[in-house]
């Protein structure tokens, strides 16, 4: 691998929830660092609005984020050149180091058709980003465990193609992006990232947005589903949003990893019962549960539409599996993370859930309200 200087990372992706966690532990790793953030907008003054929320949260619970040394771009992971100019695409390809796609389509209910366009489309953009980068150290893509469909059992980091069935089509787009990343062979130094079901903060629960499990979880723990379908003592691993952004900053710098594929996931001791986390769910939304019902809400009645509704998610209640970690410990030997107990950090996900009021009130957004009125004297 090349010496370089200070580096230079490009990231797709970095207004998700993520993305957002990501960004300020790059920024760490060297002083004189920077980040480059490619971001969905009509313009500049919209993406930089865009990313503005993720300055905040950022600021919040990062004490040493440095927001100056954050770059703001246009562009699009669907588009030509990923919709960059000439000249941007063109000071990209001489400066970047480090290149990390997150950006994706997460809709568990998309058409083949989409999802192949945003998923592999936009990792094949990214790679021909990342062939005329000068000084590549490493391109890095986020995944998904997933890929392994509907296999059961122990899931091996290197295992990709063993003729499973899928799930939905958003996992299909990923084992093809995926299976086009094994074709490259030697062309790029490359390291995937296969993360299971991401949620908040292992230590205080904290997450940018309230998204994949926490939707039919809320509706559970209000009420509005009362009978959710599937197999509800299959495992599910949940791994804290902390937990993948430290895989992912420790491989794309670990010379070992380049090549390799890991799993950002749970420990097999970690894994919980869906029951489980409907209990933890119900505990959580007691109080919203009663106001509800004091409010004269028709709570489940409409269980069996909801239900159907959010099928995608209780699809996943159908075969439990593990993902093994093996290679993750192998490579980075002292440096892997450890993976929380899911046990321990399940209360602070409810209670972090609980306390933003389940979305309305998120702590930096609050800071920042308070702030501007301090600031004119309110």
């Amino acid at each position: 691998m090349r010496a370089i200087g200070q580096p230079h990372y490009f990231l797709t992706g970095g207004t998700g929830g993520l993305g957002a966690e990501l960004i300020p532990r790059l920024l760490r790793m060297h002083r004189g660092g920077r980040v480059t953030a490619l971001v969905r907008a009509d313009d500049l003054a919209h993406a930089r609005l865009r990313m503005g929320r993720i300055f905040q949260y950022g600021q919040h619970y990062f004490p040493d984020f440095d927001g100056n040394r954050v770059e703001v771009v246009v562009g699009d992971v669907t588009r030509p050149q990923l919709g960059l100019t000439r000249s941007v695409a063109a000071r990209l390809r001489s400066n970047v180091t480090h290149l990390v796609h997150s950006a994706a389509s997460i809709d568990l209910r998309g058409s083949r058709e989409e999802l192949l366009r945003v998923n592999c489309g936009g990792t094949q953009a990214v790679v021909e980003l990342a062939r005329g980068c000068q000084k590549l150290q490493r391109l890095m893509v986020l995944s998904t465990a997933f890929v392994a469909g509907k296999r059961r059992g122990l899931i091996l980091e290197n295992e990709l193609d063993c003729g499973q069935e899928f799930v939905n089509q958003y996992e299909v787009s990923k084992f093809t992006s995926e299976r086009f990343l094994r074709s490259l062979a030697d062309s790029v130094p490359l390291t995937i990232v296969r993360p299971s079901i991401v949620v908040g903060d292992s230590r205080d629960g904290h997450v940018l947005a309230f998204q994949n499990m926490y939707l039919p979880l809320y509706y559970i723990g209000t009420g509005a589903i009362l009978n959710p379908p599937g197999e509800h003592e299959t495992l599910l691993d949940i791994v804290p949003v902390d937990h993948v952004a430290e895989v992912v900053v420790r491989t794309l710098h670990h010379p070992a990893c380049e090549g390799g594929t890991y799993h950002a996931c749970s420990d097999e001791a970690s894994l919980l019962s869906f029951s489980r986390l409907e209990r933890a769910a119900r505990d959580a939304l007691a109080k919203r549960r009663s106001f509800l019902r004091r409010r004269g809400s028709r709570i489940g009645a409409s269980s069996a539409v909801l239900a159907t509704r959010l099928g995608a998610f209780f699809d996943y209640l159908a075969n439990s599996k593990r993902f093994s970690s093996e290679a993750l410990r192998r490579d980075l030997g002292v440096h892997a993370p450890s993976s929380p107990l899911a046990a321990e950090f399940l209360p602070n996900l409810m209670q972090f859930w609980r306390q933003s009021e389940f979305g309305r009130k998120m702590p930096w957004e609050v800071a920042e309200v308070q702030a501007q009125k301090g600031s004119v004297g309110l």
